[in-house]
């Protein structure tokens, strides 16, 4: 049986993989929640740059590459008033409606709907690092 995680003011448990896996397959959930389409659409989308680039669809470039093709700008990782880091929760509470797809922590990517990680776990206590929004 599967355990759900009660949602929080920063958090909607959303599993995006369709055969309910959570097996490291964050890079393929995220952006396909973002782009609100299929796990499977993102998932044979991302194949074929893996292929030119030889690289696996969670490697950053990959991601970026694919981002950009679907009209994501890539932003630098922000910083409080002293400049240090920011945990997500922190960032949320100044940025209630960010959309964006993000890294979090040291190794996590997930997205981020309306100022709501929607992910498998909870992760609005990580570091917000690099992160895409959605160019006009």
């Amino acid at each position: 049986m599967t355990k759900i995680i009660p949602d929080t003011k920063y958090f909607h448990y959303y599993n995006a993989n369709s055969h309910n896996h959570k097996c490291g397959d964050c890079t393929i959930r995220a952006i396909s929640t973002i782009l609100n389409q299929t796990w499977e659409k993102t998932f044979d989308e991302l194949i074929p740059l893996c292929r030119k680039y030889g690289r696996l669809p969670n490697d950053p470039n990959i991601i970026d590459k694919y981002l950009k093709i679907n009209g994501f700008i890539k932003q630098k990782e922000p910083r409080d008033f002293n400049n240090k880091k920011i945990r997500l929760k922190n960032w949320l509470e100044d940025n209630p409606n960010f959309n964006a797809v993000a890294y979090l922590g040291s190794s996590h990517i997930a997205a981020i709907i309306n100022g709501r990680v929607f992910d498998i776990w909870n992760s609005s206590n990580e570091i917000l690092h690099t992160y895409y929004i959605k160019g006009n």
